[in-house]
């Protein structure tokens, strides 16, 4: 245990034995600064672990949090423009790793593997975003065939282009971007944009519960 996590551990024992009972939580908030100057965050993150709290986000908690740093109109126009070219440079250049064959080859494990991820979050979203992939799959390996020695010159270019202009609408936000926090907000980011398609379509994005 960190010298940090020990005495926010060393805080909860110490306010157990005063008061018999977990200190409540409304009392700090995630967003406040405890008297010793750690976050809230990291005191809840450490009574999680402590009395076994399951901590796992929802699909709507990542979409909510990624929602935070998405709400200029230019910056959202600017991801729902640059995000799918994105995903089809990264498939691009994952199809150009030198392994594999026509139909297991580094840019059908990513996706595989995205879908897998997707899988966990949310099984609606994630069968939108097969076909999803699977399009986008098919037009970087069209691209492999096709353009030969242009081909990785040429996802490199549109991948850097695609992330110039999400930066470029985070600059007019104020705010970075989310996978500055979390790195698997870079996989959250397609999931938002598909989430806001079926909410157009009065889709749900998990299975209601009963009753």
């Amino acid at each position: 245990m960190t010298g940090g996590n020990a005495g926010l551990f060393n805080f909860e024992v110490r306010a157990r034995r005063a008061g018999g009972k977990n200190p409540p939580m409304d009392r700090h908030p995630v967003g406040a600064v405890l008297p010793s100057g750690r976050s809230a965050a990291a005191f809840h993150n450490v009574t999680n672990l402590s009395t076994g709290t399951d901590s796992v986000k929802t699909i709507e908690q990542w979409l909510g949090e990624y929602s935070l740093s998405h709400r200029n109109p230019v910056n959202k126009t600017l991801h729902w423009i640059c995000i799918p070219p994105i995903v089809l440079a990264a498939l691009g250049m994952f199809r150009a790793l030198p392994f594999g064959g026509a139909l297991v080859n580094g840019a059908s494990v990513a996706a595989a593997l995205m879908f897998a991820y997707y899988l966990l979050l949310s099984w609606r979203l994630a069968l939108g975003a097969a076909a999803v992939l699977l399009a986008l799959y098919g037009v970087a390996d069209l691209s492999w065939r096709e353009l030969g020695r242009a081909h990785l010159p040429a996802m490199l270019g549109l991948f850097g282009a695609a992330w110039a202009g999400q930066f470029a609408g985070h600059h007019l936000e104020g705010a970075k971007p989310s996978f500055f926090k979390d790195l698997q907000f870079l996989l959250i980011g397609p999931l938002w944009l598909l989430a806001a398609v079926y909410r157009r379509l009065d889709l749900p994005l998990r299975q209601p519960a009963p009753g």
